[in-house]
């Protein structure tokens, strides 16, 4: 009975269940209306949700070209947290109280750069930080499970200013470059423009403001260097600037143009001449340097390599060979020369690799030389390659100068101060010569002399070409002659020599004319000895004395 009552209960059971099999394998007819309508769904949010800003004190503490160092205050309830997930944590190398976060703009998407736990601080010092450019912080820290932020800072980093960027020393062949210190500067590498262990301070060289620059050194803490290079040309003008990194950008200096120092050979001039030798004589130069004279290449110190030599041509635009060289004399003698033969003369040196030479001398010997007194010979040889002694003067240097001698000698040194002839003075003037002025002589230079006021006659028409000269006389008419090329010749002082008493008073203005200008001085015990004669080597070096430029009025 037990059994059927089991087979009974289960026969049931199973009929309850068919249905619910049948509803849910056949699909509902597609025609049978339905009272059921889809879900609504649910909208996107297109904003996060707005943020919960809490005043802890954020500030910036510090703030430097390269860094910024904040400070807040500690937040009561402020839980371990993650970053990443938003959510509550533990104390763990992702897990931690505060996270700071870094944007480039307000507004902008804002990353964290650092965490801290305990610690109410933190020093931003990346190496992207960019002196000179602004940037936003703020502090996220969570409560509860709520995520705060801090207020947001502002924050513009230091400026790096490359200043005071200067050249405190020019030579002909070297700048010394100084400049002030840059704080936080780092070392690095000028062509691959990386970080690296090099110098910290990279100098930079053009030879045009806008052209391009290449570094020729640098230093790592020194604020001078100096640039030797070899290439430097005296004389010429070259471009500078410092550039220096700061984290990993790099900064230059303002641009300074700079000028070496010239070269100067102005000094090179003749010392001495001789019957057939001449000594010459120039200043140091700065700079200059042992030089081959064959190879034009820096050299060391043997007999072919020396600092200056000393060249000679036949004509001016000649070819110029090598007479002799000197090391640190500055004095050089050049013998063997031939009178009356037109030498030129200059002085080479180098300096860095480039050479500089003088401005060339045209220099000749005077002829006779051997009958004058040795003190004659440098005025003569001057007055020589001046122009303006007579030919037929050159010789017998000793002999006492006559009247003609004298005027001959007037007019040409007329025509050597003025540049023209002495027909083109007398044209200029409005004057003639006189052919009926004298009676003993037509001479065409002592009628000139005459006309242009520089000579008198003796009385009755005549003029006595042959007659001696005197002291006085000579005195006279380089007065005369200087007025005659538009100096000045009134007022000069006395002149104070002890034998005042026997001067002709005709000769007074020209005697303390000669002396107040250096012309003409005396013979000796402060006396001038007017009534003496003058001998033709005297009368060539007062003319010589005379600086047409100098004079007063001029």
């Amino acid at each position: 009975m037990k059994k059927i009552l089991c087979i009974a209960l289960i026969l049931v059971m199973v009929a309850a269940f068919i249905p619910l099999f049948s509803l849910a394998d056949d699909p509902p007819d597609e025609e049978t209306p339905t009272d059921q309508t889809p879900p609504e769904e649910t909208p996107p949010i297109d904003e996060p949700p707005e943020q919960i800003v809490q005043n802890i004190g954020f500030q910036a503490v510090t703030i430097n070209n390269n860094s910024v160092t904040f400070r807040w205050d500690a937040v009561s309830g402020a839980v371990y947290w993650n970053y990443d997930t938003r959510q509550p944590g533990r104390r763990g190398y992702r897990d931690t109280r505060y996270y700071i976060e870094r944007a480039h703009s307000l507004n902008g998407e804002y990353f964290e750069l650092g965490y801290t736990d305990t610690t109410l601080t933190f020093a931003d010092n990346s190496t992207s930080l960019v002196p000179g450019n602004t940037y936003y912080y703020r502090i996220s820290f969570m409560v509860g499970t709520t995520v705060y932020y801090s207020n947001t800072l502002t924050v513009t980093l230091q400026s790096v200013s490359v200043s005071n960027f200067r050249a405190a020393t020019i030579t002909n062949n070297s700048v010394m470059l100084r400049w002030d210190a840059v704080p936080n500067v780092v070392g690095w590498d000028y062509n691959s423009r990386q970080y690296s262990g090099g110098f910290r301070y990279h100098v930079e060289r053009s030879e045009a403001r806008d052209g391009i620059f290449f570094s020729i050194g640098g230093t790592y803490d020194n604020l001078t260097y100096t640039d030797s290079s070899g290439s430097l040309v005296a004389g010429n003008t070259y471009y500078y600037r410092l550039s220096v990194m700061v984290n990993r950008t790099i900064f230059s200096s303002d641009v300074i143009e700079v000028t070496l120092l010239p070269v100067s050979l102005s000094g090179f001039h003749v010392a001495a001449t001789g019957t057939n030798s001449v000594t010459f004589r120039w200043d140091t130069v700065s700079g200059a340097v042992i030089w081959n004279y064959d190879t034009r290449q820096p050299g060391h110190r043997n007999y072919r390599n020396t600092r200056y030599y000393i060249d000679r041509a036949d004509s001016l635009n000649g070819e110029y060979f090598e007479l002799g060289f000197t090391d640190t004399n500055l004095t050089f003698t050049v013998n063997n020369v031939n009178p009356e033969t037109t030498y030129y003369y200059r002085l080479s040196c180098m300096v860095n690799t480039t050479i500089f030479t003088s401005d060339v001398i045209a220099l000749r010997i005077a002829p006779n030389l051997d009958s004058a007194s040795d003190w004659a010979w440098e005025g003569i040889n001057e007055a020589y390659n001046s122009g303006f002694i007579p030919e037929e003067l050159l010789g017998n240097f000793n002999y006492v100068i006559n009247r003609q001698e004298f005027c001959r000698m007037a007019v040409r040194w007329v025509e050597f101060a003025t540049k023209k002839s002495i027909d083109a003075v007398l044209a200029e003037k409005g004057l003639t010569r006189n052919t009926n002025a004298f009676t003993d002589t037509s001479d065409p230079d002592i009628l000139a002399a005459y006309a242009l006021g520089i000579t008198d006659g003796i009385g009755d028409n005549l003029f006595a070409p042959l007659g001696q000269f005197t002291r006085e006389q000579a005195a006279t008419m380089i007065m005369r002659t200087c007025r005659a090329i538009g100096a000045n010749v009134s007022n000069s002082p006395d002149s104070g020599f002890a034998d005042a008493n026997i001067i002709s008073d005709w000769a007074l203005d020209g005697i303390n004319f000669v002396r107040a200008n250096g012309i003409m001085q005396g013979t000796g015990g402060n006396n001038f000895s007017p009534k003496g004669t003058y001998t033709i080597q005297e009368s060539i070096i007062t003319f010589n004395n005379i600086q047409p430029e100098e004079l007063p009025g001029r």
